[in-house]
């Protein structure tokens, strides 16, 4: 699996940001396989896609997120709408780590249609491992769909990559603090859609990283596990 980064520099032009004082909540409607997407690359999983069709009524404009595997390795698991499981961990495909960690989980996104002139696009990006982070303290990638040309946009990005973590002025609004593949937590995205200053579509997803080594027991093993403890307590009393 490889998928390319384009220059964002070339792709994005930053308006004014506006960003709420309310944590990102993940959509609750059911993945689909968004065809049209390729991620910017080739064997990025398009299946488990949450995706929106903005206004089929006025203009074919599509939004989707989605969350995957880096490189090679079993696709992510998700719970079949917006929430994806990963493991902390960091990638040893280049760039080179741990000098410049890469996680072993991509964020990926789409925005494509015949009109998409008239969009302003937000993607929002997450760096605390905290649950519940505000939207304000996202990072922030805002793009004009007049510089698009009526092209997709379409991407995948590693939270570890470094430009993601400085703010460019035009370009991007960097969330506050770093990121670190070795720490498990929630990580939330949004992707949205604004047509003359207000928002018209949004999809989100929530990406929950754990240790593979610390995995928590399903509520059947727990309870299977204490019967066993029970009955090795009753044979240390028959036998004591």
């Amino acid at each position: 699996m490889k998928y390319a980064l384009n220059s964002v520099a070339a792709l994005v032009a930053l308006a004014s940001t506006a960003a709420f004082a309310a944590p990102i909540t993940p959509s609750s409607t059911a993945l689909q396989t968004l065809s049209a997407a390729t991620f910017g690359g080739s064997g990025i999983p398009n299946t488990a896609v949450q995706a929106l069709a903005v206004d089929p009524t006025m203009a074919d404009v599509t939004i989707g997120l989605t969350a995957h595997q880096r490189f090679t390795g079993p696709n992510l698991v998700n719970n079949g709408t917006s929430t994806f499981e990963a493991s902390t961990g960091v990638s040893a495909n280049p760039p080179s780590s741990p000098a410049d960690p890469y996680a072993l989980w991509n964020f990926a996104f789409y925005v494509g249609g015949d009109d998409i002139s008239n969009y302003v696009f937000r993607l929002y990006y997450d760096f605390d491992p905290a649950s519940g982070t505000d939207e304000a303290n996202h990072g922030v990638i805002e793009f004009l769909g007049s510089a698009l040309q009526g092209a997709a946009i379409q991407n995948s990005f590693n939270l570890g990559m470094d430009f993601l973590a400085t703010s460019i002025p035009g370009v991007i609004t960097a969330p506050l603090g770093s990121f670190s593949p070795t720490v498990e937590g929630e990580y939330t995205f949004a992707l949205t859609a604004i047509l003359e200053r207000v928002e018209v579509g949004r999809v989100a997803i929530l990406v929950d990283v754990n240790n593979p080594g610390t995995a928590i027991p399903e509520p059947g093993t727990l309870a299977l596990a204490s019967l066993a403890l029970l009955g090795l307590a009753g044979l240390r009393r028959r036998f004591s």
